[in-house]
Parts: C-alpha cells; sequence; structure tokens
C-alpha cells in the first residue's frame, strides 16, 4: 500500500510539473498571454454576433444571439479545441519523453488540464455574466445539465484527441488530414442553427451521427426553457463518447514506443 501511493504521489507530481511546462509553453509568464486566451471565445462571440447582427440575422432560438452563439462555440472550443491541442504532443513533447519519465500518458493529462482550464474559466466567465444580466436563469437542474454535457465535451475531446495523437505518430502527415477533415465541423456541429429548423429530414439524418451536434443541441436544451432538442440522444453520445476515449487510451498503449522516437 505504502508503495502505491508512493507512485501515485510520483506520478501526480510529474503532471503538475508538466501541466506548468505546458501552461507557461503556451502562454508564457506574462499576464497578456494568460488574458488573451481567457480572452479567445469572448472574441469569437462578439465578432459573429457583430457580424450576423449587421446581416440581420436573428437567433434560432430565443432573442439573444450572444448567449444562442456562446451556447454553440463554447462546447465545441472545449471538444475540437483540445482535441487539436493534443496533436501538438508528439512534437513539443520529443525532448520530455525522451529525457525525464514522464509517460506520453502524462503528457496528455498536462495538456488536458492546461487546455481546459483557461477555456472552463472564460466559459463560466462568459455564461455567469450573461446570467447576471438576465439573458438565462440559474437552475440547478440547468446546472447539472450544463455540468453533464461540459464533462462530456471534455471526455470526448480527450479520447478523439489521443486517437489522432496516436495515428499522428505512425503517419507523421495525418495532423494536415485531420485539419482538412474538421474544418466542416464548425458548420455541421450546428454552432450557427439549430438542425431540426434548418435542414430536411435526409440531412439531419446523416448530421444525427455527429456527437458535437448532440452535444451543443443538449447544451442549450439546457439554457433555454422555452425549446427542448428534438435530435438529442445521450444513449448515442455516450456510446460514441465511451468508445472514442477506450480506443484512444488503448491505440495510446499500443503507440506509446512510437511517440518516443
Amino acid at each position: 500500500m505504502g508503495a502505491f501511493l508512493k507512485a501515485i504521489s510520483v506520478k501526480t507530481r510529474i503532471i503538475n510539473a508538466l501541466f506548468i511546462h505546458s501552461i507557461l509553453t503556451e502562454h508564457g509568464k506574462s499576464k497578456i498571454g494568460y488574458l488573451a486566451a481567457l480572452a479567445k471565445p469572448l472574441f469569437q462571440i462578439v465578432m459573429l454576433t457583430t457580424m450576423f447582427t449587421f446581416l440581420g440575422r436573428s437567433p434560432a432560438i430565443g432573442d439573444n444571439l450572444v448567449l444562442f452563439l456562446a451556447t454553440g462555440i463554447i462546447p465545441y472550443n472545449l471538444c475540437i479545441g483540445l482535441t487539436n491541442k493534443m496533436l501538438q504532443i508528439n512534437k513539443s513533447s520529443r525532448n520530455i519523453l525522451n529525457n525525464t519519465l514522464a509517460t506520453p500518458f502524462d503528457i496528455s493529462i498536462a495538456f488536458l488540464l492546461s487546455e481546459t482550464v483557461i477555456i472552463l474559466i472564460s466559459a463560466a466567465t462568459i455564461l455567469i455574466g450573461l446570467g447576471h444580466f438576465g439573458y438565462w436563469d440559474y437552475r440547478v437542474d440547468s446546472l447539472l445539465g450544463i455540468l453533464l454535457i461540459t464533462i462530456t465535451s471534455i471526455i470526448l475531446g480527450y479520447g478523439v484527441g489521443l486517437l489522432n495523437v496516436s495515428v499522428s505518430a505512425i503517419v507523421p502527415s495525418y495532423e494536415k488530414v485531420w485539419k482538412i477533415l474538421s474544418m466542416p465541423l464548425f458548420l455541421m456541429s450546428g454552432v450557427f442553427f439549430v438542425a431540426d429548423q434548418r435542414f430536411p429530414a435526409e440531412v439531419i439524418a446523416i448530421l444525427k451521427y455527429n456527437p458535437l451536434l448532440h452535444i451543443i443541441e443538449s447544451m442549450r436544451d439546457s439554457f433555454y426553457r422555452s425549446w427542448e432538442s428534438t435530435l438529442f440522444d445521450m444513449g448515442y453520445l455516450l456510446t460514441f463518447t465511451t468508445i472514442a476515449l477506450l480506443t484512444g487510451l488503448l491505440m495510446q498503449k499500443l503507440t506509446q514506443k512510437r511517440q518516443r522516437v
């Protein structure tokens, strides 16, 4: 038991050191780097709100365009932002893997923490601010729904990220392929629209296989009292997320030697 606790203590210190290294590498030691990272989602929301207002677009749900876009952009960034961030592991961590006791799994956890902490702080600031101004109600069921879908978004992003890191360790050019494949996701995941209000049944039948669409629909379902998603399927989302995580962990285990090369 003592040996086990000691091993856990050592592993915790390693991950903590990697977490700090990742934060400093990404954002530097100045406050400006952190402020820029925190403001990035807000900047995205403000820019899109300005553009849609200029084009005369109104939100598909409710009467506040900022809230509608925020409930799409934030869960999207949580998932895809983490996935894309983890693709940097093979390039940025080679020296760490070759010169420390750290494993690829340790580094992936550090990346998970460093990426999600910044996004969660920014998201909480934005959503609490919108709630303060009365754009949505703080309700227990709403908060539980938001928490559940936030955790699911992070786990899905982590699982797909692990899978991508493993594949790119075998096929280095895969990173470019993923960037091309993931580009349409921003347009196909419901960030700007509500699928059943925009597309015919034939298109929706295809879009329903996109787990990000379920995540965003669920997030909005938690925010809007007067609207209930007809597409969200928790069973499908949890199944997809579990498979992605387990596959990612298995592939990471199988390719960890390649990640050290």
